[in-house]
C-alpha cells in the first residue's frame, strides 16, 4: 500500500524539495490565512488513489506537478524594478529559476523594455520544474485576485505592463512583452538540467521563495548550481529566508551594498 511518506520520498529523490506534500496546501490556502488541511487531505487521498504515484519517472512527474504549487500569490512587480538596478547594459543573461507561473520573468522584462536594455531578441528565461505552472507562464494570463492592484500605480510603471479584463476578473501581460520572455522545464538540483537549457555565464540569477521548501542537502546543491551558473561577479537576487541564510556564512556570495536581497557571486 502506498502511503503519503513513500510520495514524499520519492519526490524529494528527484527534486531536492523536502516535505513536498506540505506544499500541497498552498493549493487551497487563503492569501494570509491559514490552509485548508482538510481540502489538501482530499486532494492526497485522490492521488494516491490513482496510478500516479507509481515510481518510474514518467509517472512520478504527474505527481510532482499535482503537488507543487501551480499558482503564484503575488505579483510582485517590485522584484523585476530591483533587478533592472543591476542592469547596466543591453540584453542581459537572466534567469528566475524556481519562476512558478512566471510573473517575476514577464516584470524583469517590463522594466527592462522600459529602459531600452532589451533588444528585438533580447530574452528574459524563467525555470521551473512544473509543467502545469510553465504553462500559465507562457500564457501570460493570471487570475486578478493574485493581483493586489493598490501596488500598481502610474508612478511606478507596473500598471503600463497589464490589461484587465474586469467583466473576466483576468490580468494579461502586454503581447509586446511575450517577445522577451522564454520558460522552461528544468530542475535547479541538477546541474546538468540547467546547463542543457544554456544557462552558463549568467549576469543574473533570481531565486525567490525557493530554497525555504528544500532539504538541507537540496539547499547546499541548489547555492552551488547558482554560483556554477553565474559569471564572476554576476548578481544573484533572492529572498529574505535566503539572504538570511547567505549572511550566516556563505563566501561564494557577497552582499551587495546594504541591499539584503542582492548578492555578488565570488568564484
Amino acid at each position: 500500500m502506498r502511503t503519503a511518506e513513500d510520495l514524499n520520498r520519492a519526490i524529494e529523490k528527484r527534486t531536492g524539495i523536502s516535505d513536498a506534500l506540505c506544499i500541497l496546501t498552498r493549493y487551497s490556502m487563503p492569501l494570509f490565512g491559514c490552509p485548508d488541511l482538510k481540502g489538501s487531505r482530499d486532494r492526497l487521498a485522490a492521488l494516491l488513489g490513482t496510478e500516479a504515484v507509481d515510481l518510474p519517472t514518467l509517472e512520478l512527474k504527474r505527481a510532482i506537478n499535482f503537488l507543487m504549487p501551480s499558482t503564484t500569490d503575488f505579483g510582485r512587480s517590485w522584484v523585476g524594478e530591483s533587478v533592472a538596478k543591476f542592469v547596466k547594459s543591453p540584453d542581459p543573461r537572466i534567469v528566475t529559476l524556481g519562476c512558478s507561473t512566471g510573473l517575476e520573468v514577464y516584470w524583469i522584462a517590463h522594466f527592462l523594455k522600459g529602459q531600452s536594455l532589451l533588444s528585438e531578441r533580447g530574452k528574459i528565461m524563467g525555470v521551473d520544474v512544473n509543467e502545469s505552472a510553465l504553462k500559465i507562464a507562457r500564457s501570460g494570463e493570471y487570475d486578478k485576485k493574485n493581483f493586489d492592484m493598490s501596488f500598481y500605480d502610474e508612478e511606478s510603471g507596473a500598471i503600463e505592463a497589464l490589461t484587465i479584463d474586469e467583466e473576466k476578473q483576468r490580468v494579461r501581460f502586454r503581447s509586446d512583452l511575450k517577445p522577451h520572455v522564454d520558460f522552461a522545464q528544468g530542475n535547479l538540483i541538477n546541474l546538468r538540467s540547467l546547463v542543457s537549457l544554456g544557462l552558463e555565464g549568467m549576469d543574473i540569477v533570481v531565486l525567490m521563495n525557493v530554497l525555504k521548501y528544500m532539504s538541507p542537502f537540496a539547499q547546499q546543491r541548489a547555492l552551488a548550481n547558482v554560483k556554477k551558473i553565474l559569471r564572476e561577479g554576476g548578481i544573484f537576487y533572492t529572498d529574505g529566508y535566503t539572504g538570511d541564510y547567505l549572511l550566516a556564512g556563505h563566501d561564494s556570495f557577497v552582499p551587495v551594498d546594504e541591499n539584503q536581497g542582492a548578492f555578488r557571486c565570488v568564484k
